[in-house]
């Protein structure tokens, strides 16, 4: 039997979208300091135009380290995203939806379909420009509305996730309803 992963894997446009908001992160970041340090230095020449020089000359090295950083920070999140991708796990089994993310630190939560209260897709502009989808899970905890999603889906996959979901939610449902008629029909027979 398939697991759930690979009958709607997450789509690797997934990858291209995290690494292009990291990359402008990185660049409003970098545009951020620079503008800052050369409006101090600005400040500091007093206006003068020799002496804002004079400063800039004396911190070319720690700008050129600022601007490296925040390149190699551009260039290394495709790179940690594609890992962070290879490392996404989902499955279910009869009781549970399972979801395992993270590189260095893994993260798992196991969510009981008897606990699961709603399941809804959603998407931010930038899922809707790249055609992908994010499932959400919600249980009474805290821990399912922070980490309980699934994101980075197609359209097709991310229903029948939530569709497999709900069936199995709304069938514990009648099963309990069933239980506890029956066990009051039992109490007012004794």
């Amino acid at each position: 039997m398939q697991k759930l992963y690979e009958n709607y894997p997450i789509q690797k446009r997934k990858v291209l979208k995290k690494s292009a908001l990291a990359s402008i992160k990185a660049l409003g970041i970098s545009a951020i300091i620079q503008l800052a340090i050369l409006g101090l230095l600005w400040g500091a020449a007093a206006g003068d135009g020799d002496k804002f020089s004079e400063l800039l000359d004396k911190l070319k090295l720690p700008l050129s380290a600022i601007t490296g950083s925040l390149l190699l920070w551009i260039l290394s999140a495709p790179i940690y995203e594609t890992i962070y991708f290879l490392n996404y796990f989902y499955d279910n089994d009869e009781n549970n939806v399972f979801i395992r993310k993270g590189i260095f630190a893994k993260r798992e939560i196991t969510l009981p379909f008897s606990k699961i209260t709603d399941v809804y897709v959603d998407q931010d502009i930038w899922d809707v420009i790249l055609g992908l989808y994010d499932l959400h899970i919600s249980t009474p905890t805290a821990e399912s509305g922070k980490f309980a999603h699934i994101d980075g889906l197609n359209k097709k996959g991310a229903n029948a996730i939530k569709k497999m979901i709900l069936d199995k939610v709304n069938k514990i449902t009648v099963v309990k309803s069933t239980d506890t008629h029956t066990q009051a029909e039992q109490e007012v027979d004794e």
